[in-house]
């Protein structure tokens, strides 16, 4: 009898102890990750941030980063140091991949206290086929889902641990505040990998389809900044040859030159610097990567065109 009702106790005892074990594992866990904060997600980080963690850090990054202005856009736009700009104090809002409909929603939550957005557009956003929208990952990061997605999450762990050895390494940290993207990180790609080249390329425009319902995003955008009474100045992204030869395709030109019609006539004062003679050379860009211009090259033509264009509405 002793040794049978000792049983249920012995396993209970056993059950309560993994139970405790089991929680203290996890709280340990959520304490790590959260004081380590490989994304961002908490503000505790203090070891940098060494993933392209573009949309969970710039969520929290952008709220805390004192500024007037935002600079907005997909990965071209990510790595101009907003530091660099002159007439505003940008944030960077720009993220790698970014869908109109992910702008819109960005820019719908965190318009409080701006005086100008700076938004960079080209056709390729406009590519139903690529350029699909998901709203999960531009979702708010709620409690509910740091804890979920990042806080418990033994994925994340790993990259906690990772990013603290790549801080004891003295690795260059992969995004910086206010919320640019580190151009080391653009050189490793585009200047060392000569497969990046066709991929990119196909990557933006092969079995290319245009999504018209996607100007009325943008009309959607533009009537959200007049009602906040933010200014919006809209730029064209320099192309380089090999993407502009792209756009005169049989292919490609007609529904193009249709595009841009449309995006000037929604926006008479767009700097189109698509054919730029000084901004759009082969050697803006990066060796092997014909997408991405050098930070350098946004910094001159935000300063001297496209800020002065936003500044010419409020003098106006």
């Amino acid at each position: 009898m002793t040794t049978r009702s000792a049983e249920p106790d012995a396993m209970r005892r056993f059950a309560r102890w993994f139970l405790i074990v089991a929680i203290a594992v996890t709280a340990a866990v959520g304490v790590f990750n959260a004081v380590i904060d490989p994304y961002g997600v908490t503000g505790l980080n203090r070891v940098g941030i060494y993933e392209v963690a573009e949309r969970e850090y710039k969520s929290r990054a952008v709220k805390k980063s004192p500024h007037n202005g935002l600079i907005i856009s997909h990965s071209r736009l990510s790595a101009q140091d907003p530091r660099l700009l002159e007439g505003y104090e940008f944030f960077n809002f720009a993220v790698g991949g970014a869908r109109l409909e992910e702008i819109r929603d960005m820019l719908a939550r965190n318009l409080n206290d701006q005086e100008v957005v700076i938004l960079g557009l080209d056709f390729w956003m406009f590519n139903g086929k690529y350029w699909q929208f998901d709203p999960t990952g531009s979702k708010p990061i709620t409690w509910t889902r740091k804890l979920k997605r990042y806080l418990l999450s033994f994925d994340y762990f790993l990259k906690s641990i990772e990013a603290m050895q790549a801080a004891r390494a003295g690795e260059p940290k992969v995004l910086l505040d206010p919320g640019y993207l580190n151009e080391s990180f653009w050189v490793k790609r585009g200047e060392t990998d000569p497969a990046l080249k066709q991929t990119a390329i196909d990557t933006m425009s092969v079995d290319y389809q245009y999504a018209p319902e996607r100007m009325q995003i943008l009309r959607e955008i533009k009537q959200t900044l007049e009602a906040a009474g933010v200014r919006l100045q809209v730029f064209l992204h320099p192309e380089s040859p090999v993407m502009r030869e792209r756009l005169h395709s049989p292919e490609l030109e007609e529904q193009y030159a249709a595009w841009k019609s449309e995006i000037l006539e929604l926006f008479p004062d767009t700097v189109d610097l698509s054919h730029s003679v000084e901004f759009a050379r082969e050697e803006n860009f990066y060796l092997y990567d014909p997408v991405h211009y050098k930070p350098g090259v946004s910094t001159r033509f935000l300063n001297e065109l496209v800020i002065p264009s936003a500044q010419a509405k409020q003098d106006g």
